[in-house]
């Protein structure tokens, strides 16, 4: 990896290298990153990491680089010259309802769930499988009626479980 990252840069081949923490690299890779990396974007880190890259992204005190808000960052680009350090913002995420929730859930529940009554007939036939220890006659497999339980909750549309959002069959 030291050796990519110090041979690459001259093919303009472009690398995204992300780790949650500096410390979960091997100090030859981070020494690489800090020297052959052409640009560089932190978002708020830790004070060990804060520590460690506040010079690499020519950012006067590692504070600056704890104590960001949410959606702020620094980054440092290299161009032929110079290297050059800023600072910005991305935007929040946006968390406008399309109103699809139901369409959702009736196509998946149409695509994937099962009738109760199929699925415990397949789970006795498991049970009583020889895999399972049980008989390998197909006769002795018993069908049992399944009553509901004060805490499974039927859906408007058959004869389903759904347990809060997830629809099993």
């Amino acid at each position: 990896m030291v050796e990519a990252l110090s041979g690459i840069r001259k093919f303009r081949v472009g690398f995204t290298l992300c780790h949650q923490y500096t410390n979960q690299l091997s100090p030859e890779v981070l020494d690489a990153i800090k020297g052959n990396v052409g640009t560089k974007i932190a978002f708020r880190i830790g004070g060990d990491d804060a520590e460690d890259l506040y010079r690499s992204l020519d950012v006067t005190e590692p504070k600056h680089l704890m104590e960001q808000s949410d959606y702020e960052f620094y980054v440092s680009m290299k161009d032929r010259k110079a290297t050059k350090t800023r600072r910005g913002y991305t935007l929040p995420p946006d968390y406008e309802r399309h109103g699809l929730a139901q369409s959702v859930v009736n196509t998946m529940h149409a695509k994937f769930a099962r009738p109760v009554a199929a699925i415990d007939e397949q789970y006795d036939r498991w049970q009583n499988s020889r895999h399972y220890g049980g008989s390998v006659d197909p006769k002795i497999v018993k069908k049992k009626q399944v009553e509901p339980k004060p805490t499974e909750k039927r859906s408007g549309s058959g004869d389903f479980k759904s347990i809060g959002r997830i629809m099993l069959g």
